[in-house]
């Protein structure tokens, strides 16, 4: 039976609106019964929370919300792929735009190899160095991981050891933290290549602004690894071809 897979950001809605005609093609998939998957981009949401967005007034699609499997994710394909591939005993250093979510996604996901790792959000230059010396000693064991659950922005998150607020901005400590990290073996993974998220202004009509995207803090982060360090750095979303099928 055929099947869509449907873009979201550019394809049915814009930034503030739905792009004309989408309703009525949403309509259409669900009046002739096609099997269709809204697919979003973004690493800072789970399908839930794009769900609930497409229920708002700017981006509403039917007056029904959409049923569960019919929306996913960077951020869930990035989640499956932590599932697999991340040993047990590993030491995990997120940084997140959209607060914990990725967190109740892992304890749903893989809730017994989640209790084996260390998941930090927030880590003491002292604490990076240590995690350092472990990512180098360790050079064929991915032990160490530092993971982007971000679309540019960063929120704050409870550090799930400590309890202490993550940073909200991408501060000089922050990427020198990851600077250390992932310039001693660890593992790079994000959702997405984006350089840039697109933003209106109704005060500058016609103008659209570029504002920095997952991508760009990516490279900037990958620009500390070595050359030969390709098979440690892992794109689940736009540009990256890791992860199941």
């Amino acid at each position: 039976n055929p099947a869509l897979l449907i873009d979201l950001d550019g394809t049915v809605y814009r930034p503030n609106s739905l792009i004309n005609g989408a309703c009525a093609f949403h309509e259409f998939l669900v009046s002739t019964g096609m099997q269709f998957v809204y697919l979003s981009n973004t690493g800072a949401k789970s399908s839930e929370a794009v769900r609930r967005k497409l229920r708002t007034p700017r981006y509403c699609l039917s007056a029904e919300k959409l049923p569960e499997g019919h929306v996913w994710t960077a951020a869930e394909a990035q989640i499956e792929f932590m599932a697999d591939r991340i040993p047990e005993g590993a030491k995990v250093f997120v940084a997140s735009g959209g607060g914990d979510f990725w967190y109740t996604l892992l304890q749903r996901r893989c809730p017994q190899l989640l209790e084996t790792w260390e998941v930090r959000t927030n880590l003491s230059e002292e604490e990076a160095k240590q995690w350092s010396t472990i990512a180098a000693v360790h050079p064929r064991d991915p032990l160490v991981w530092v993971v982007l659950f971000c679309d540019g922005p960063l929120s704050n998150c409870p550090d799930p050891k400590t309890g202490a607020d993550s940073p909200a901005d991408w501060s000089y400590d922050l990427i020198r933290n990851c600077s250390y990290i992932l310039g001693h073996g660890a593992q790079l993974v994000y959702t997405a290549d984006d350089s840039s998220n697109p933003a209106v202004d109704t005060a500058y009509e016609g103008y659209v602004w570029p504002q920095p995207g997952p991508g760009m803090f990516a490279q900037l982060l990958m620009t500390i690894m070595q050359p030969r360090a390709a098979n440690r750095v892992h794109c689940l979303g736009k540009g990256g071809a890791d992860g199941r099928k």
